[in-house]
């Protein structure tokens, strides 16, 4: 059987127009009328894709002694799950609840430094006897470890939640023609409200400079300049975060085979990442603590937190390009 008459049996099996096939492959209906009246062959990309989307190999559909049952036997790797609309509405609700409760678990990391500013500041205002001062220090990084265990959890719990829902569509997806430009509108609206967000969240981290500096040259207070610093950029993070996912839950369906290629290469670099968060940060945390009860200075030091992160990740990502 010629490649011609395979594409037009392949196409019909599926319950395809030859206008569905080209919408599917990109490409127009007249050379997919060439390729099934035997007049043109596709390109290698294309005869992939096809390949990929009747769940048959290359050499099934360019060589004309390959029997059909026989290339079934000898290509199952291919696994292929048609999404339905019910599913990818499934999916998407509970991204939008994921991008929430992450960015308030990282919200609550950045407000968790508030506890020991404060502490600080209550130690400034009176006058104390030593065990007091002791007990405000021990109060104010308790504080701190308290927010910063309610974020953690919430990592966790929505972590695992994440991976398991995750699990099903690990295969290559395909998307019903209506379904995927239903899709497609959708995200054309929310796409709208992203970037007026992202647009706003570079904003808030400008003004949380300009309103710290603003209130630390009239105020002169720590616990007013850190605190909104702190209160502003988390907000900002939190929009990033939020609909910095959310826009990645639309591309996982209308982008699939380039989102998954993105996904292996972002792979790399977070295990690296994490790996190295796991062992500096606990270590700078304990370091911060000491420093913090020993010296009763809380501010500026906690910047050494935003500095280890940023280094972290700078090394990572020059390690991942080597």
């Amino acid at each position: 059987m010629k490649f011609s008459e395979k594409l037009k049996q392949l196409r019909k099996d599926k319950g395809m127009s030859q206008e569905d096939l080209a919408f599917e492959l990109n490409v127009s209906r007249q050379a997919v009328s060439k390729w099934e009246s035997d007049n043109a062959y596709p390109e290698t990309d294309k005869l992939i894709q096809i390949g990929k989307l009747f769940s048959v190999s290359i050499d099934y559909l360019l060589n004309e002694e390959t029997d059909h049952n026989k290339n079934e036997e000898m290509f199952p790797q291919q696994s292929f799950y048609e999404v339905s609309m019910a599913e990818m509405k499934d999916y998407l609700t509970f991204k939008k609840k994921f991008a929430k409760m992450i960015g308030i678990g990282v919200m609550l990391c950045i407000l968790s430094l508030l506890p020991p500013l404060i502490s600080t500041e209550m130690k400034q205002m009176q006058r104390i006897a030593n065990d007091e001062i002791l007990l405000k220090d021990a109060l104010g990084a308790a504080g701190m470890f308290l927010i910063v265990a309610v974020g953690v959890i919430i990592f966790i719990i929505y972590g695992i939640k994440n991976a398991q829902f995750n699990k099903k569509y690990e295969q290559e997806l395909t998307i019903k023609k209506e379904d995927y430009r239903y899709l497609e509108t959708e995200h054309q609206q929310f796409h709208d409200h992203f970037i007026i967000a992202m647009a706003s969240g570079v904003f808030l981290c400008i003004f949380a400079l300009i309103s710290a500096i603003l209130i630390d040259a009239i105020i002169e207070k720590d616990v007013y300049t850190g605190g909104s610093l702190f209160i502003f950029v988390a907000i900002a993070v939190y929009i990033f975060i939020y609909f910095g996912l959310r826009e990645s839950s639309y591309q996982f369906f209308l982008e699939h085979e380039k989102y998954q290629k993105e996904k292996e290469k972002e792979k790399k670099t977070e295990e690296m990442t994490d790996r190295y968060f796991e062992i500096v940060m606990p270590i700078v945390g304990v370091l911060y603590c000491g420093f913090g009860l020993w010296t009763g200075i809380w501010h500026p030091s906690w910047i050494v937190f935003p500095l280890t992160a940023v280094i972290i990740l700078a090394y990572a990502a020059i390690k991942n390009k080597q």
